[in-house]
């Protein structure tokens, strides 16, 4: 399921593109800042399963990829996929540690 995530980012590069207008530099970008953040924050997130026990970091990695809904909500539509991606970098590499 974790692996699927950068997958669907890679999916949505065209509509990127072609909705917000960002170069072939910027769609690079797009997905090299969400692997970075899941990079990252996976090393913090075995640290923290050791430290919290993994069980709770799963439970929070869940809730905390499911807020991306909440924010999406608000959004505009053309908005959504470059706003949207951060939260789901970030809950993803806590549940994936726990799993």
């Amino acid at each position: 399921m974790i692996v699927l995530d950068a997958t669907i980012v890679n999916v949505a590069l065209p509509s990127i593109r072609e909705d917000l207008g960002f170069s072939q530099t910027s769609l690079a970008w797009v997905v090299n800042a969400y692997l970075l953040t899941f990079g990252g924050f996976l090393l913090l997130a075995g640290r923290l399963g050791v430290l919290f026990g993994h069980r709770k970091l799963f439970l929070t990695g869940i809730a905390r990829r499911h807020s991306r809904e909440q924010l999406l909500r608000p959004l505009p539509q053309a908005a959504q996929p470059a706003r949207g991606e951060s939260p789901e970098a970030i809950g993803s590499p806590i549940t994936a540690d726990a799993e």
